[in-house]
Formats: structure tokens, C-alpha cells, sequence
């Protein structure tokens, strides 16, 4: 039993760092980058998760940091993002969720001022089979964070609006 727990274990921190490597590797600008900043606004007293977001240079990424205290005890993060673009059917989202608790293989666990914050990077628009076909002109960015605590059957609303 003790060999397979320390098998599984390093196959956990290979994994984790292989991760931190594709994403240097392929998100060079972010990967030594601050933070993101923008403005939100909350649907609740006391927001304790506050999303932060930035779009790349080229526009066919967005960047979203989910920044707390600590994350002891969050269940886990679910985000809705909604855009407005150029392309037909001009209304384009997506969503997701992080398990703090859990080895994220898509979100990013960083530090900034000594604060936690999870970064996930999410594509504008659809991939399939390797091809990526990106938005044409991504705008009016809303991103709608949920967060829900262990022993607590509500969930904390947090909205945050970037207009480019």
C-alpha cells in the first residue's frame, strides 16, 4: 500500500509540473505577469473571491484570476463568462469550475502580494480536433463567479464587468 501511495503521489507532482511547464511554454506573457486587475462588483456583503480579468495582446485569450485569502474552505469556484463579437450569433460565453481542494490541471495556483489566487486562461472561441477558430472582435466581457463554501448550502455571487 505505502509503495503505491508514493507511486501515485509522484505521479501527482509530474503531473502538476508538467502543467506549470505547458503553460510557460505556451502562455510566456502570463506566466511571469502580476496579477490581472479590473473592476468588479458583488452581490453579497463580504465578497471573499474577487475575479480579476485581462485579455492577451492578440485577443484570442482571456485571463481570469480568482483571488482570496485562502482557500481552506471553498467547495469549489464555478465562473460564467458571456462576450459580445463581431462573428454571427454575437452573444459567446463559457464555464467552468475550480476545486480548490483538488490538483487543478487547467487553473493555475499563484501567489501575488501573498495572496492565493487561482489563474485560468480561457480560449475565445471553439477548437476542435487541434484547429482553434478565435472571435473576431471580443468586447463587453462579464464574467459571473459562484462560490460555494464546505457546510454552507448558499452560494457568494461575485460579478465583474471589462468593457475593450
Amino acid at each position: 500500500m505505502l509503495k503505491f501511495q508514493s507511486y501515485l503521489g509522484t505521479v501527482l507532482i509530474a503531473t502538476v509540473a508538467m502543467g506549470m511547464l505547458i503553460s510557460a511554454n505556451f502562455f510566456p506573457a502570463f506566466a511571469a505577469a502580476p496579477r490581472t486587475t479590473s473592476q468588479y462588483t458583488s452581490t453579497t456583503q463580504g465578497t471573499t473571491v474577487i475575479p480579476y480579468m485581462t485579455l492577451s495582446n492578440n485577443y484570442n485569450l482571456l485571463v481570469i484570476d480568482m483571488q482570496r485569502d485562502n482557500f481552506n474552505n471553498v467547495e469549489y469556484i464555478h465562473y460564467n463568462l458571456n462576450y459580445n463579437t463581431t462573428d454571427p450569433g454575437t452573444q459567446r460565453g463559457a464555464e467552468g469550475t475550480i476545486y480548490p481542494w483538488l490538483p487543478n490541471v487547467k487553473a493555475q495556483l499563484l501567489y501575488w502580494q501573498g495572496k492565493p489566487f487561482f489563474r485560468q486562461y480561457i480560449p475565445l472561441g471553439t477548437c476542435s480536433q487541434g484547429v482553434c477558430k478565435y472571435d473576431a472582435n471580443p468586447t463587453s466581457f462579464k464574467v459571473t463567479v459562484y462560490t460555494k463554501y464546505f457546510g454552507k448550502a448558499a452560494t457568494d455571487a461575485t460579478v465583474v464587468t471589462v468593457n475593450r
